[in-house]
């Protein structure tokens, strides 16, 4: 079973793990309250200027890593909600708790040039996008990264896209992949079912999920009979793992999109 740690998850748009932590009741109420306040980008920036410690986040993430892992799922990478680790503040223990916990892959929060050039979404999503990307540099140097003791993919796509991505602007990103096959990159997207559990969590985009779930149903096969089409992976992909002993397809030759 392949799953991804949902680690530091915060906010009120998603469902969440609960805090597993000793300290996290206290993370949660202080994230909780910047999030009822402003939006989510100074939410964040108010986390990552110390709102929040780096030891209370290392203490969560490791908290809940080590309650998957105990109920025996194999962690393939670590995230946050809304893409909080691509601030530094809390990159750095997002990294220490996976290393420490064997997790040996991290979302990699940035989108690529090419992809946000494809002018789908909202102009303020492309202008958060952009402004966010000056902290990309910061993610690639912190340690773990650089070493590869934690790997990351090349980049995410389709995040300036979030709310428009419909068939045809699934296409047309999957069209505009770069030609070097030693790339890897993540579709951001959010298919589902707009039914009745849905219903029951509070959250965003709902219609939009079916027609995502339709757009990935329709496009992806076809993208692949292409010559030369992606390779789907999933992050377990990544690494080598001594259950499976996979070699690593990260910067191998071939394309990839997570």
């Amino acid at each position: 079973m392949v799953v991804a740690a949902a680690v530091l998850v915060v906010g009120n748009d998603e469902q969440r793990l609960r805090p597993a932590g000793t300290a996290a009741q206290r993370l949660v109420r202080v994230v909780d309250q910047l999030l009822a306040e402003c939006h989510v980008v100074v939410r964040v920036l108010a986390v990552a200027r110390g709102a929040v410690r780096e030891d209370e986040i290392e203490r969560e993430a490791q908290a809940q890593i080590e309650k998957l892992q105990r109920a025996g799922i194999r962690i393939t990478h670590i995230d946050s909600h809304k893409h909080t680790h691509l601030f530094p503040a809390v990159t750095r223990p997002l990294l220490r708790a996976a290393e420490r916990a064997g997790v040996r892959a991290v979302r990699n929060p940035f989108e690529q040039t090419w992809s946000v050039s494809l002018d789908h979404g909202s102009r303020l999503r492309h202008v958060q996008v952009r402004l966010l990307r000056m902290l990309r540099s910061r993610f690639e140097q912190q340690a773990q990264i650089r070493s590869g003791r934690v790997v990351t993919t090349c980049g995410t796509i389709g995040i300036s896209a979030t709310g428009d991505l419909d068939a045809h602007t699934l296409r047309e990103i999957l069209a505009a992949l770069p030609g070097d096959s030693t790339t890897t990159f993540e579709l951001c997207c959010h298919p589902g079912y707009n039914d009745s559990d849905l219903d029951l969590v509070t959250t965003r985009l709902r219609s939009h999920r079916d027609t995502e779930r339709e757009a990935l149903l329709a496009e992806i096969p076809a993208r692949l009979l292409h010559p030369n089409a992606p390779r789907l992976i999933h992050y377990g992909d990544l690494v080598e793992t001594p259950d499976t002993g996979r070699s690593p397809v990260s910067n191998t030759n071939c394309e990839n999109v997570v």
